[in-house]
């Protein structure tokens, strides 16, 4: 069951390979079910940072909800393979930590993390009222994340 909603979770086109670590997700999320909180902290939004990126958010906590499994099965067949999914999913602090390049997209009030780990990987953190949590997880390639840096750039100089 989907938390929250009463709805079951729907797995498309999920190949046999998968379904062992959908039933370990499974096993860890009702075991953390008992706790008080179902999400685990990967980063926080500092003064600095916010400073440093030109956003009007401060001290906010990244949370990394437990269901991210769920809400990146869409992007499952866009890495090379699972086990560089399962190893970005397991590295999601070291992303937002010591990222290679960070985008924050105001309309969307989303912060973009981009870094290689097995391959390039985007973290996109959403930002809410009094915390911020991650949301997707997808591969990109070099030559968009170079697009995206040099697009940043020519926006910085007409400010």
């Amino acid at each position: 069951m989907h938390v929250g909603t009463g709805r079951p979770i729907k797995l498309q086109n999920v190949k046999p390979i998968f379904l062992g670590w959908y039933r370990l997700y499974s096993f860890e999320r009702s075991v953390a079910m008992g706790k008080k909180d179902n999400e685990v902290i990967v980063g926080k939004i500092t003064k600095s940072f916010c400073k440093k990126y030109r956003i009007k958010y401060k001290d906010f906590k990244i949370i990394q909800p437990l269901d991210l499994v769920y809400h990146t099965q869409k992007h499952l067949k866009e890495f090379r393979n699972i086990e560089n999914y399962t190893n970005i999913l397991k590295n999601v602090p070291k992303v937002i930590n010591s990222p290679y390049f960070v985008y924050y997209d105001a309309i969307k009030n989303s912060i973009y993390f981009y870094k290689k780990m097995f391959q390039y990987v985007c973290v996109v953190v959403n930002i809410l009222d009094s915390y911020a949590y991650v949301s997707t997880i997808y591969p990109v390639s070099k030559k968009n994340i170079d697009k995206l840096i040099n697009y940043q750039n020519e926006k910085l100089i007409f400010l």
